[in-house]
């Protein structure tokens, strides 16, 4: 087993949402993301699969950037129906975990614009993104998701590119260590800035001393990134989120092999699986997953699907 049987790309990152009509107003008619699969949703599934007891149904809407489904990372909004999506405040400000998603766009202006008039809130319009790592809006989605856009020189109108997530870490070499051990790799070093509490996606003024690292997997960090973040000052260790609690919950990450994945996962490192996931519905019969989580409590997955699916970069 090698390294390169762990985390090869970012496949989706999952978001529960209380109102999937919302959500695909934000992420299809303001962003601009395309609709290209659904699950059915009178479909009865086991929730051992993702950690709730019994039968469990939902709806899986799949939103993915101007690339289309064989190059860029899906946005997998579930509306759960039994049990309903659990609604939760936003976090505080010291709260660590999945914190935000990132875009790059080629008309950030327009798509601002078109965000404000369906009446989501613009936090911050003269942000320095984070994930981005350039000019940025950062905006408050439906169920709270904080998104942050940035631009995309020299694009053609309408292209959007998912460019990342970010996550607030307790401790960011326990981090950094642990997604180094699973397949990500640093791109650029561990950094110190002060950074406006709302780029952050903190409803507050001030700014806080922040460490931060971006990483990347092998076949896709040139364009998608996951910035780790440690905020100087106490932090709060969120409760371990339930499968079912709205927002930001799961990044599932592209494996060749889940069972090759799982026997190349570093001792100390506890993965569930492999577990066969239906997709009823959909083109896809199902998937060959795994469950991992990270320091933080954020929910990883490892997803077989060979690279033969995705288009030659």
């Amino acid at each position: 087993m090698t390294t390169a049987d762990l985390a090869r790309r970012f496949l989706h990152v999952n978001v529960n949402t209380t109102d999937a009509d919302a959500a695909q107003t934000f992420y299809a008619d303001c962003l601009g993301l395309r609709l290209r699969m659904r699950t059915d949703p009178d479909a009865v599934n086991d929730g051992d699969i993702v950690g709730l007891t019994g039968k469990v149904r939902c709806e899986t809407r799949f939103f993915y950037d101007s690339r289309g489904p064989r190059t860029s990372c899906a946005i997998e909004v579930i509306d759960w129906f039994d049990p309903i999506t659990a609604p939760v405040g936003q976090p505080d400000a010291t709260s660590t975990g999945l914190a935000a998603l990132a875009f790059v766009v080629a008309d950030r202006a327009r798509i601002v614009d078109a965000i404000a008039d369906r009446g989501f809130d613009i936090l911050s319009a003269h942000a320095v993104g984070l994930v981005t790592g350039g000019p940025a809006t950062v905006v408050v989605g439906p169920d709270g998701v904080i998104v942050e856009l940035g631009d995309l020189p020299e694009a053609p109108e309408g292209a959007v590119h998912f460019a990342g997530a970010r996550v607030t870490c307790t401790d960011l070499d326990a981090s950094l260590a642990y997604y180094s051990q699973i397949g990500f790799v640093p791109v650029g070093e561990i950094a110190t800035a002060a950074v406006a509490r709302r780029d952050l996606g903190i409803a507050a003024d001030g700014e806080d001393t922040v460490r931060y690292c971006r990483v990347g997997l092998p076949e896709d960090a040139d364009t998608t990134r996951l910035c780790l973040t440690q905020r100087h000052g106490p932090t709060t260790t969120r409760p371990a989120k339930h499968p079912n609690q709205q927002g930001l919950y799961r990044c599932a990450l592209r494996v060749e092999n889940t069972q090759k994945a799982i026997a190349s996962t570093p001792d100390g490192i506890a993965v569930r699986g492999p577990i066969w996931c239906p997709l009823p519905g959909t083109p896809i019969d199902g998937l060959n997953i795994a469950f991992l989580t990270d320091p933080d409590g954020v929910v990883l997955e490892y997803v077989e699907r060979p690279l033969s699916h995705f288009s030659g970069r």
